[in-house]
């Protein structure tokens, strides 16, 4: 999800650029998977600093995960998100 929002907003900008100066798609697909990259790296950051140090096996983190409806509110906050110009 985060990855086509991303991707999409490149574009945008990119078509407010001279054309001279545009992005091709394969230099478009390396920005959109920068950021991809940024942003996987940030909430892997943020989730290990919240999630008690006793979820230590991928199995925990599930169960975390689900309890805590982590995908949910993580799907929710990419739908509201937001990128400026």
């Amino acid at each position: 999800m985060f990855g086509k929002k991303i991707l999409a907003h490149l574009q945008q900008i990119n078509e407010q650029r001279q054309p001279a100066k545009r992005y091709n798609e394969a230099q478009l697909r390396r920005k959109t998977e920068k950021h991809l990259k940024e942003f996987i790296e940030n909430l892997e950051s943020q989730l290990k600093r919240t999630i008690p140090d006793e979820y230590d096996r991928p199995e925990d983190w599930i169960r975390f995960f689900d309890d805590n409806r982590v995908i949910e509110e993580l799907e929710l906050s990419i739908a509201e998100m937001e990128f400026d110009e």
